[in-house]
């Protein structure tokens, strides 16, 4: 996890765009593949971002991928400082 480490944390105050884009690229540079992708976000997340990742259903994760998962994570961050 040598990029990984440098990666910030994500809070929901951060840009959702530019830290989600920074995130995929390192995740890439480590060659995970998308369940890996989908198992370390949330040591990446603190706050609500974290609250909103942990009350997904486990069955849910999976099943949205990464791509719609984070997305539904910019969008669900964005509503709730009113970004949207």
């Amino acid at each position: 996890m040598a990029f990984m480490k440098y990666l910030t944390s994500f809070s929901g105050k951060e840009d959702p765009e530019s830290w989600l884009e920074s995130y995929q690229a390192a995740a890439k540079s480590e060659q995970w593949r998308e369940p890996q992708m989908l198992e370390c976000i949330s040591l990446k997340l603190k706050g609500r971002a974290k609250e909103w990742f942990t009350n997904l259903s486990t069955q849910v994760k999976p099943k949205l991928g990464i791509s719609l998962l984070l997305f539904s994570l910019r969008s669900s961050v964005m509503r709730t400082f009113r970004l949207l």
